[in-house]
């Protein structure tokens, strides 16, 4: 089987998300995701799970949402690969968004 990948693409994406701590390494995450000018309902596809970096102060960790869009009907999942750090509480998120249009 051969798939086709799109370019990398820069797109303006956003996320405000509340965090539930579900165990000492898993958490759940439910909110809204803003991806150009659509806002997407977001909630957690399984569960979050964080664990230390192997460097001191940091931790590392990965979730992955599913999003829907109501007007449009558009769906789809973002994956996060989060480091954070533990002094400031600062963290950098990387997202990979895969989206299907109606």
């Amino acid at each position: 089987m051969v798939a086709n990948s799109a370019p990398d693409a820069a797109v303006p994406a956003s996320a405000q998300y509340t965090t539930t701590v579900t165990g000492t390494d898993t958490f759940d995450e439910t909110g809204t995701y803003r991806l150009g000018e659509h806002t997407f309902q977001v909630t957690t596809f399984g569960t979050g799970k964080s664990e230390p970096s192997g460097m001191d102060g940091y931790q590392r960790g990965a979730v992955s949402w599913r999003i829907f869009e109501e007007a449009t009907g558009a769906s789809g999942i973002v994956t996060s690969n989060i480091e954070i750090d533990e002094a400031t509480g600062t963290a950098d998120d990387r997202h990979i968004v895969r989206l299907y249009l109606p």
